[in-house]
């Protein structure tokens, strides 16, 4: 995973791994070894991410999927191939939602 978005949202709020770490309910050391890409952030963790640094959900997903350098060890790429599939089914998800929850409030806003 390309985790440079996040760590330079991070920086230019000037937030530690540990303010950061502690506010995901993870070590600094867990959150260390996410940030340098040496283990991926779940799902959840990239929302929380989102919310903490300001940052869009759909553009950080797209930029901690779009790393060429995955494809460099083949269990490693078969793996990321895997979850990229997860991550872009809810990302789809989170876009019907959002869809339908647009159609909610315009049919509410109509009346």
């Amino acid at each position: 995973m390309k985790t440079n978005v996040i760590r330079e949202a991070r920086l230019s709020k000037g937030y530690s791994q540990n303010d950061i770490s502690m506010d995901i309910d993870m070590s600094q050391s867990q959150y260390s070894r996410r940030e340098s890409g040496l283990m991926d952030f779940s799902l959840k963790e990239i929302r929380q991410l989102c919310e903490i640094l300001e940052l869009d959900l759909k553009d950080t997903i797209i930029a901690l999927i779009a790393d060429p350098a995955l494809n460099t060890i083949d269990n490693q790429s078969k793996r990321k191939e895997i979850q990229s599939r997860e991550i872009l089914a809810a990302l789809h998800k989170l876009i019907e939602e959002t869809t339908a929850l647009s159609s909610v409030v315009k049919e509410y806003t109509d009346d």
